[in-house]
């Protein structure tokens, strides 16, 4: 068995895109995280790709209306076929639209993130029970943080370490979550131990 029947389709034509911009054009209204018609930035080249089986569905396409993305089944998985380099044209111009699709992604993936933190970057570093947690906010505006850290039913106790000072923690179900507005550029070390 080869790679196209396990992604449920292949590729019958390649072509530049213009200046090597292009888009899929959302054409699956219940895809999480995208909404229909909407655009999702790609780069370098338009793959037209051609369903393979019944299990495989069109979810987007190209401004000319060839299939660009394509949703599939195979044995107890599932795949996404993409025509076109979607992370290439986040890097050179970061978007909503393709921050919702990678959420999204996740979420259609049955993927859990182990950390969220919003608009901030968010480092674990663990040892058994205990974490170190690092928030660094890259942005050019205060940016209000909360972490959820999945971890197990105990106390904890979390600390500031830089500010040598207590931090507030709240129980959400399996999750323990810490919170702080952090500065333009600034960093919050948090350690969470186990007492």
């Amino acid at each position: 068995m080869g790679l196209w029947e396990v992604m449920g389709c292949r590729e019958t034509a390649v072509e530049t895109g213009d200046r090597g911009r292009t888009s899929l054009r959302w054409t699956d209204g219940a895809w999480p995280g995208m909404a229909l018609g909407e655009q999702l930035p790609a780069r370098w080249y338009e793959e037209t790709l051609e369903p393979l089986s019944s299990d495989a569905r069109v979810v987007a396409r190209f401004a000319g209306d060839a299939p660009a993305a394509i949703a599939s089944s195979f044995g107890r998985g599932k795949t996404l076929m993409l025509g076109s380099y979607v992370s290439a044209a986040y890097e050179t111009a970061a978007s909503r639209e393709t921050e919702r699709f990678y959420a999204g992604l996740l979420k259609w993936a049955g993927v859990s993130l182990p950390v969220s933190g919003g608009k901030v970057e968010v480092r674990t570093l663990e040892s058994g029970l205990d974490r170190v947690v690092l928030v660094f906010n890259h942005q050019k505006a205060a940016a209000d943080a909360s972490v959820s850290l999945p971890m197990a039913a105990a106390d904890y106790a979390a600390a500031a370490l830089v500010e040598e000072r207590t931090v507030p923690t709240v129980r959400n179900g399996e999750f323990l979550e810490v919170k702080k507005r952090i500065d333009a550029g600034g960093v919050w070390v948090v350690s969470v131990r186990r007492r």
